[in-house]
């Protein structure tokens, strides 16, 4: 059965996603993400300033699959015709590069912060909606 993240994990490298309307939000922790990732990849995430958008961003596509939110976030935001939003907390990505990724710390990471774009409130709600739905319908095991 589906379980919401109601609070991330100590150590947690937080991860936001939500809607460009702002209906939905989703946080979880981007540490699955930077154990996979290669240095290109990462190098083009940089150059993008630790946020972006899009449904095909690397980083959804590779949430979309492993975390129910971020599934249904993706598909609400291709019904709703918006995109996905999503930033990385910095400070705790690098840090937790420095000690797991060191390969990856020779990328260029200082000067790569910009301002974090503004984030909705949740939307709980909607999500529960949303998720009460999808497992009615069994889209989701």
């Amino acid at each position: 059965m589906y379980k919401r993240m109601k609070s991330l994990p100590e150590g947690a490298i937080l991860l936001e996603m939500w809607s460009e309307n702002l209906a939905l939000k989703a946080r979880l922790d981007a540490a699955p993400w930077l154990r996979r990732v290669q240095q290109t990849e990462f190098e083009a995430f940089l150059r993008a300033g630790w946020v972006g958008r899009g449904r095909e961003a690397m980083l959804v596509r590779f949430f979309e699959s492993r975390n129910d939110e971020v599934e249904i976030l993706v598909r609400y935001a291709g019904q709703a015709g918006t995109e996905v939003c999503f930033c990385l907390d910095r400070d705790a990505a690098v840090a937790w590069i420095e000690r797991h990724r060191p390969e990856l710390s020779e990328c260029d990471m200082a000067g790569r912060d910009r301002p974090r774009p503004l984030r909705p409130a949740t939307g709980a709600a909607t999500m529960e909606r949303l998720l009460a739905g999808s497992l009615r319908t069994g889209s989701r095991a």
